[in-house]
């Protein structure tokens, strides 16, 4: 029987995955509602699929670019005592700005698209393999290292 879980590993032992069985982020308050116990061989297969990163990298690209390229731009501007030339630097900061948000844009989208990660992480029901794949599985899971107090009476059932 073939069972799919869609949400996130909390912490991997030795022989089992508490797995929280929801899709909306975890929450202290609803752990016995949606978090499970599953022993490996109970698990086929663990499927990580990719997030969204690319908008969040294009964004925070944007901004970074931009604002280091509007300071070159401020840099790079010449300098006058004179009333007249007060705004003369702008000349040079907006194209700058335009310049390091597009190129900020474009290695933002680039590093973020990076981080779009998809991958199998194949049990089989199989001691071994599940073995060969714990630190994996401590890799993603919320809690890596070790499982917070709250977690104590899933671990001892």
């Amino acid at each position: 029987m073939k069972i799919k879980h869609i949400g996130r590993i909390l912490y991997a032992t030795d022989s089992f995955v508490l797995f929280w069985k929801s899709g909306k982020s975890y929450d202290i308050t609803r752990l016995n509602e949606f978090t499970e116990k599953l022993p490996y061989s109970e698990i086929e297969k663990i499927r990580k699929t990719g997030t969204r990163n690319e908008l969040r990298g294009l964004g925070v690209g944007c901004l970074v670019g931009s604002v280091v390229g509007t300071n070159i731009g401020f840099a790079v501007a010449p300098q006058s005592n004179r009333w007249e030339d007060l705004f003369k630097p702008l000349d040079y900061a907006i194209p700058g700005c335009i310049i390091g948000a597009v190129s900020g844009s474009l290695t933002g989208y680039g590093v973020g698209s990076g981080y779009n990660a998809k991958f199998n992480l194949d049990i089989n029901y199989d001691y071994g393999q599940y073995k060969s794949q714990l630190l994996n599985l401590k890799k993603l899971s919320i809690f890596p290292f070790a499982p917070p107090a709250e977690l104590q009476p899933f671990l001892e059932k």
